[in-house]
This record gives C-alpha cells, sequence and structure tokens, in this order.
C-alpha cells in the first residue's frame, strides 16, 4: 500500500513538474484509477503537442528579439 501511494505522489510531481494544471492532474488520476492507458496517453501527448506549441512561438520571439539585437548593433549610429 505505501508502495502505491510513493509511486502515485511520484507521478503527480511528473505531472505538476511539467505544467500541468490541478483539472489535469484530477483527471490524470481518474484515469489511472480507471485503468484506461489509451485516454491517459492521449492526454500527456496533448499536453506534450501544447508544450511544444508553446515552445516554437516562444522560440520565434526570440529569433525576433536576435534580429533586431544584432540589426540595432550593425546600424545604430552613435
Amino acid at each position: 500500500m505505501r508502495g502505491e501511494q510513493n509511486l502515485k505522489e511520484a507521478i503527480k510531481q511528473n505531472l505538476v513538474d511539467s505544467g500541468c494544471n490541478k483539472k489535469q492532474i484530477e483527471d490524470f488520476f481518474k484515469l489511472y484509477e480507471e485503468n484506461n492507458k489509451e485516454q491517459i496517453l492521449k492526454m500527456l501527448k496533448a499536453h506534450k503537442e501544447n508544450l511544444l506549441k508553446k515552445l516554437r512561438t516562444d522560440k520565434r520571439k526570440i529569433d525576433d528579439l536576435d534580429y533586431l539585437i544584432i540589426d540595432i548593433q550593425n546600424n545604430f549610429k552613435n
């Protein structure tokens, strides 16, 4: 019993660390209790895809800033 609780706490911490919100965590454990592997994987993959979309958006913002920094360094008159 203690091992199962430790496993659940470790899973919960992993979900928190990966940016899951409270509802996602609750949904995960509902599916976990139902032993619904297919839906768990679907949920986790959807969350991963959302994180990747945000990463790509942030990467474009960083690229835009890099371009502006280089442009100012090369063309700004002092």
